[in-house]
């Protein structure tokens, strides 16, 4: 654990040497500082005209809740995106750099199981986004609670949601790393599943109103399941900001599973290469 726990160290300092970090937590800052001039400068009176609300006396109550969701949905939803967007960029050479020659020799030379260098890795940048994501996502909640009088700890779980989804694209950016031993081509394919692949996946039940044959659905279904269903955890993170209730769970079971399965395949390559 000890020489798990050093890599992470390794991993978080040069993560935080990458400038994309400091800008992840720049625009955090910034969206911070937007709240707070807002809050300050408008009153729940204001915003609700603003989101279609009525605000008379007898309906302010109702007024801040509608205010609070649009608040937390205005960040959460862009956050889930443009947070995810960044860590890809950001984590996407860790792994082709720790395979260079000399580092990764270096490592090895010392009493270090590759199963210790290989987490040491995966959890060191799940760190550096962890913290990132909590501080926007808790700073959101603490300013909506305190100037709207919202309180829900219910908003606190889309940080480990949104975790949960980097989680699932950086193991399967450690995999084609490991395989392939190139920052771009894993950011490139890690982009087309985020961007395109998923969001299409995701109404794989619309595409089979026009498509015949059994083969296609077990071929689409096949392809929902093995890639990452960010649009699926996007949903969720959506409806936990709005307060309503999840219903399936289905997707954050099925990330955790591709996860440890998309990191035990990476450590089988990484175990068989020669050094």
């Amino acid at each position: 654990m000890r020489n798990t726990y050093l890599i992470s160290k390794y991993a978080v300092k040069e993560l935080s040497s990458k400038k994309i970090i400091w800008f992840f937590f720049g625009i955090s800052l910034l969206v911070i500082a937007i709240l707070l001039i807002v809050f300050n400068t408008l009153n729940v009176r204001d915003i609700a005209p603003v989101i279609k609300f009525k605000s008379r006396h007898s309906e302010v109550k109702d007024a801040f809740s509608l205010a609070a969701m649009f608040f937390k949905t205005a960040v959460t939803v862009p956050l889930f995106g443009g947070g995810l967007f960044i860590s890809i960029f950001a984590v996407s050479g860790l792994i082709p750099s720790l395979l260079e020659k000399g580092t990764v020799e270096f490592f090895l030379s010392r009493p270090v199981k590759r199963l210790e260098l290989l987490l040491g890795e995966f959890l060191g940048g799940v760190f550096v986004i962890f913290l990132n994501i909590t501080f926007l996502v808790v700073s959101t909640w603490l300013i909506v609670g305190i100037y709207l009088n919202d309180w829900n700890l219910n908003f606190l779980l889309i940080i480990p949601l949104i975790t949960l989804a980097f989680m699932v694209f950086y193991s399967l950016i450690m995999l084609m790393g490991i395989k392939w031993q190139n920052s771009v081509a894993a950011m490139m394919v890690a982009y087309l599943i985020f961007i395109a692949l998923s969001p299409i996946l995701h109404g794989k039940e619309t595409i089979f109103l026009f498509l015949d044959g059994a083969v296609w659905k077990y071929l689409i279904n096949g392809l929902y399941y093995l890639l990452p269903q960010s649009s699926d955890l996007a949903g969720i993170t959506a409806k936990i900001s709005l307060g309503q209730s999840i219903g399936s769970y289905a997707p954050i079971f099925v990330g955790f599973v591709q996860t440890t399965v998309y990191f035990y395949l990476g450590l089988l390559l990484f175990k068989k290469k020669d050094f």
